[in-house]
């Protein structure tokens, strides 16, 4: 007797990718998801009669799914390196919220996202009053350095 039918095991594999959506990206369901897909296809083609083995080829195919793909997979979604700010530095912001003083954290708006900014050691000025525009020359640990 069929307790699974394929249509279920395709079913929850849709489950399961949307869940990897929904989580952001996990990889966790993404290996159930090819794992049901795999049973699936076993079950349509009358490979794995009952429940109890197609529970068992889920949880099987679900780690040979994991040892296979996992490291490939992590490499691919590797963060970037700590200090890539490439996008950012050379960027002009906006002063905002108080003029923004040599030796103080004052902010700035950039990309339309306001951030913490401090004047940069060999800038001109020493005061840059509020709606001037300054140029990012570099981040560090969360605060522009803008000339």
């Amino acid at each position: 007797m069929e307790y699974f039918t394929k249509e279920f095991w395709f079913l929850l594999t849709g489950i399961f990718i949307v869940l990897e959506v929904v989580l952001g990206f996990t990889i966790v369901c993404l290996f159930a998801a090819l794992s049901c897909f795999t049973v699936g296809i076993m079950v349509t083609f009358d490979l794995v009669p009952n429940a109890i083995q197609q529970l068992a080829y889920f949880f099987g195919f679900t780690f040979l799914w994991t040892i296979i793909a996992y490291k490939p997979l992590v490499n691919l979604v590797k963060k970037a390196p700590k200090d890539s700010y490439n996008n950012i530095i050379g960027g002009i912001a906006e002063v905002t919220e108080g003029n923004l003083i040599f030796g103080k954290v004052g902010n700035v708006k950039w990309s339309g996202t306001i951030f913490k900014a401090m004047l940069a050691i060999d800038a001109e000025e020493k005061e840059i009053s509020v709606g001037k525009n300054v140029t990012i020359v570099a981040v560090k640990e969360n605060i522009f350095i803008v000339k």
